[in-house]
C-alpha cells in the first residue's frame, strides 16, 4: 500500500461544509474502501474536536469531514518499450535505450569510484578563485589596452576566464567546493555576478538536470534536436545543428578523459 501511494498521485479533498476549529488532537476511525474506475478512498470518519475558536467574539463549533483518496496511476510511458521506440524515430535515434537492471542501484555506482573523488581540497579550491579572478582582471586590462588587431585574443582569453567562475559557480551548487555549505552558497553568487546570472535559480534548475540526466523528456540541459526540426531547418540552421552535434561529442569525450586522468587513471588511450 506504501509503495502504491509513493508511486501514485495522492489527492487529499475537503467537502465543503461546516469547519470545527480545534486546539486538541482527536481520534477517528478509518475505513479503506474501494471505488469505481480502480480508485481507493481512505475515509476518515467525522473528526470529533474538542475546544473552542481562538475568535473570543464567536464560539460557533462546527464539524469538518476529510477524505483522502489514492488515485492509481499507469506506469510512465518511458517504461514501454513501443513508446521509447517512437521517441527514438521522433529524435532520429538507431539505437534505443535500456533500463538498468533492477538489481544495479546508484550506491553500486558510486562504490567504484575512488574515495579521493569526494574529498574536498581547500587549498585547491581557493587557488581556484584566485587564479579566474586574476586571470579575468588580466582580460579586462588586456582589452582595455590592447590595439584593434590583438583585441580578439583579449577577448578569448576573458571569455575563458569568466568560464572559469561558472565552474566554481558549478561546484559550490554541487557541494564539492568546501565544507561550509554557507561559504558555498556565497562563493557561487559572487561566481555568478560577472555572468550575469543568478546563481540560486540555475543551482535547482541543474539539480533537476543531474535528476533526469539523458532523459529525452526531462533533461533541462541537453535535448537531442527533434529529426523534422532538422528538416524544416533553414541550412544555416541545419549546419549549426549539424557541426554543434559531433564537436559536443568529442568535447564530451574529452572531458570524460581528463576526468580520467585527474582520478588517476593513467593507461587510457582513445
Amino acid at each position: 500500500m506504501a509503495s502504491g501511494l509513493a508511486a501514485s498521485g495522492f489527492f487529499l479533498s475537503f467537502n465543503n461544509g461546516p469547519i470545527y476549529q480545534t486546539r486538541r488532537s482527536f481520534a477517528s476511525s478509518s475505513r479503506l474502501t474501494s471505488s469505481p474506475a480502480g480508485m481507493c478512498c481512505l475515509k476518515l470518519g467525522r473528526l470529533p474536536y474538542k475546544g473552542i475558536k481562538h475568535n473570543k467574539f464567536s464560539q460557533k463549533k462546527e464539524n469538518k469531514i476529510i477524505q483522502a483518496v489514492a488515485i492509481s496511476v499507469s506506469p510512465s510511458a518511458l517504461e514501454n518499450a513501443d513508446h521509447r521506440k517512437q521517441l527514438a524515430d521522433l529524435y532520429g535515434f538507431t539505437k534505443i535505450g535500456e533500463p538498468l537492471p533492477d538489481n544495479i542501484t546508484m550506491k553500486d555506482v558510486i562504490e567504484t569510484l575512488p574515495k579521493k573523488v569526494f574529498e574536498i581540497d581547500d587549498m585547491k579550491a581557493w587557488r581556484s578563485v584566485a587564479t579566474t579572478i586574476t586571470s579575468y582582471a588580466l582580460g579586462l586590462f588586456m582589452i582595455a589596452k590592447a590595439p584593434w588587431y590583438l583585441l580578439p585574443l583579449a577577448w578569448a582569453w576573458t571569455g575563458t576566464a569568466i568560464t572559469g567562475f561558472f565552474v566554481i559557480g558549478h561546484d559550490c551548487a554541487h557541494k564539492s567546493f568546501s565544507r561550509n555549505k554557507l561559504v558555498e552558497d556565497i562563493v557561487g553568487t559572487l561566481a555568478f555576478m560577472p555572468l550575469i546570472y543568478p546563481y540560486e535559480p540555475w543551482r535547482i534548475k541543474h539539480d533537476r538536470h543531474h535528476a533526469k540526466t539523458n532523459m529525452l523528456t526531462g533533461d533541462t540541459a541537453w535535448h537531442p534536436p527533434y529529426k523534422n526540426e532538422f528538416q524544416s531547418s533553414t541550412p544555416l540552421r541545419k549546419a549549426m545543428i549539424f557541426g554543434y552535434g559531433p564537436l559536443r561529442t568529442f568535447m564530451s569525450i574529452g572531458h570524460w578523459y581528463d576526468t580520467m586522468i585527474f582520478m588517476g587513471y593513467k593507461n587510457i588511450k582513445l
